[in-house]
């Protein structure tokens, strides 16, 4: 009997020892790092224009893109460069994304150790990571961020000239307009098939809004690139202030903005600085953008070969621009409200006035 039991005692001892082993905790294997991120550095802010714009922007004053030679390219944006650390023979893909979870990522893919990046958003936090592979070995990198400029945002597109995202502006309310919504630029007659592919494929813009009047190039005839084209003769300056025919023109333009349905859209007349600026003007003073922005925006064109001429002439009417509707109603109220009443007084109404700004504006 004691045999028994001691048999039976060192069995159970058994069991539980099993038991306790199959519960022990297992611990993950650590990820071995074989690829190095080395540029930008962790959490580094870069630039996503170029130097000229750079400076310009950091130090403007009021007539300073005035300055600059006439009839020159100064705002081709300079790519963001990643570098990273690897191995000879394997293909690297890039993951890149807003996403700290890469929801959503871009991937591209090199033999090199570095890759070149164009048109991202501004004033914003990118995390990136690399994976290599050379047959069946894989190697990677940890995740490392870095976060773009609060800087214009400069598009670099090929044969298209003084193209930007109007969005990414602060408001007075402490929002932010959204990016990738609505671009600007001069007009599209010389575009390629890599500008083509840019605005289209990686922008995904939709809507062509046209501005020119019939005879400026292809005007009221066709999009060279989209199949969604609005052609509606613009106006500018203080022209919008003068006459039935040029209020409802104007209205009519901005009506397209009311559209969810139209978005991204790209807004252009032949130069993108007077019909262009006028209407993108109302658009960001109707969403509470600073004078300042507002003022910065509209002279970048004179940094272009497109819009740098009489940049002085042009500057005086945007200020005469600026002040009218700046006390169309109350001098004492915001621009904003007095760029509401002005399209209230020119018929559009208020559904299409909040339809813009939904369309617009970060929701908080």
């Amino acid at each position: 009997m004691k045999l028994k039991t001691a048999a039976k005692t060192a069995a159970v001892g058994l069991v539980a020892a099993a038991l306790i082993l199959c519960e022990a905790p297992t611990f993950a294997k650590k990820p071995k790092y074989e690829i190095t991120l080395k540029s930008p550095s962790k959490s580094e802010v870069v630039n996503i224009t170029n130097e000229n714009v750079m400076f310009w922007w950091d130090e403007y004053e009021k007539y300073s893109s005035a300055e600059n030679f006439e009839l020159e390219e100064l705002t081709t944006p300079s790519p963001v460069k990643l570098k990273w650390k690897g191995k000879k023979g394997y293909t690297y893909k890039v993951s890149l994304s807003v996403s700290p979870k890469f929801r959503d990522k871009a991937v591209y893919k090199t033999k090199k150790n570095s890759v070149k990046l164009y048109n991202l958003l501004r004033s914003t936090r990118y995390y990136w990571k690399v994976t290599g592979k050379k047959g069946k070995k894989t190697i990677i990198s940890k995740t490392r961020s870095f976060r773009t400029k609060d800087i214009a945002r400069v598009i670099g597109a090929s044969c298209v000239y003084n193209a930007r995202d109007i969005g990414g502006y602060p408001t007075a309310d402490g929002g932010r307009t959204l990016q990738g919504r609505v671009y600007r630029s001069a007009e599209l007659d010389d575009i390629d098939g890599e500008g083509i592919k840019t605005l289209k494929k990686k922008l995904k813009i939709k809507t062509d809004l046209d501005l020119r009047q019939e005879g400026e190039g292809t005007a009221g005839t066709r999009s060279p690139v989209f199949d969604n084209y609005i052609h509606n003769k613009g106006t500018s300056y203080l022209k919008i202030f003068e006459n039935d025919d040029s209020r409802v023109r104007f209205i009519n333009a901005l009506r397209v903005f009311a559209d969810s349905r139209n978005y991204p859209i790209l807004v252009h007349c032949v130069y993108g600085r007077d019909r262009t600026g006028t209407l993108v003007f109302v658009l960001n003073g109707l969403l509470g953008v600073s004078r300042k922005n507002l003022y910065r925006d509209y002279e970048l064109s004179f940094l272009t070969c497109k819009g740098s001429t009489k940049a002085r002439k042009y500057i005086e009417q945007f200020d005469a621009l600026y002040k009218t509707m700046r006390s169309y109603m109350d001098k004492n109220e915001s621009l904003s409200d007095n760029i509401r009443c002005y399209l209230l007084d020119s018929g559009m109404t208020e559904e299409e006035i909040e339809s813009i700004k939904s369309n617009l504006l970060k929701s908080k």
